[in-house]
């Protein structure tokens, strides 16, 4: 692949899939960095993902956000579109800018409802609500979240945090029931 990129001088499909096999290649190596030059290099939804959770991976959040935003603004017909969203917010939380976080998090509540996309923003907001002190607002988004995705990814957690919020403000008789649910419900979890 790095010939044809040698020898090519006109942008071209080979071109295009060279530059893109070579990032995939530097990216498995996890060599983000030349991974990245090679996927800037192209202009698709794909690539300005791949640049974009590359820099999520180096924690360079703020180049992150940059690419996972071009995604929504250049192709928002992509159906990587949600997701870049999604890694946007991510990418805000661990800026600990929850305010943010939580503005692409609710804009995926919004516009992707009933799709694993509104259960992670749903997971995401209710750890945003939590890092800013809002624990009934965070104890809310949980009992929507396990109303709507009972058993999905993170419901075991999510159960736990609610059950935990309730034993916190001396709620002894609903983190009973709570805790109830969870060890019913999720005897298999490693927070068993």
């Amino acid at each position: 692949y790095k010939k044809v990129t040698e020898k090519t001088k006109e942008p071209n499909d080979n071109l295009d899939k060279a530059l893109n096999q070579i990032g995939w290649c530097y990216y498995n190596l996890s060599d983000f960095d030349n991974a990245i030059s090679n996927w800037v290099k192209l202009n698709t939804p794909e690539s300005n993902y791949w640049a974009g959770f590359s820099y999520f991976r180096k924690e360079n959040y703020l180049k992150s956000i940059e690419y996972f935003r071009r995604i929504k603004d250049n192709f928002p017909k992509s159906s990587l579109v949600p997701d870049s969203i999604l890694k946007t917010g991510d990418s805000y939380y661990n800026l600990k800018d929850f305010n943010n976080a939580m503005d692409c998090y609710k804009d995926v509540m919004n516009s992707f409802s009933d799709t694993k996309y509104e259960r992670d923003a749903l997971y995401g907001l209710s750890w945003c609500f939590s890092r800013l002190g809002k624990e009934e607002e965070a104890a809310e988004t949980a009992k929507k979240f396990l109303k709507k995705f009972p058993k999905e990814e993170f419901s075991a957690e999510v159960q736990y945090k609610l059950a935990g919020y309730y034993y916190d403000n001396k709620n002894y008789k609903q983190a009973i029931e709570e805790y109830d649910k969870f060890i019913g419900n999720f005897s298999d979890s490693d927070l068993v």
